[in-house]
């Protein structure tokens, strides 16, 4: 099951945040990651690429992809 839940709020045709409450806590960063980049791909045009650099500029980072498959693949057990 794909989540269609956009969790992107926006504002002048500009994304300004990101809302996740559901099954909050703490936890591996990469889960809220990865569920915000399933989202955002579900939700705009933006190619896998594009939004993987946007993501590493605004985290200051360089992501661990397989991390983010495998929390994309776990959150469809729930």
């Amino acid at each position: 099951m794909e989540d269609k839940e956009p969790y992107l709020l926006a504002q002048n045709n500009k994304i300004t945040g990101y809302i996740d409450l559901g099954r909050g806590g703490i936890s591996d960063r990469y889960r809220d990651i990865s569920l915000c980049y399933r989202s955002y791909l579900y939700n705009t045009d933006t190619n896998e690429e594009e939004l993987r650099s946007k993501i590493e500029q605004l985290l200051g980072m360089k992501l661990d992809m397989e991390k983010i498959r495998y929390y994309i693949l776990l959150d469809e057990l729930f």
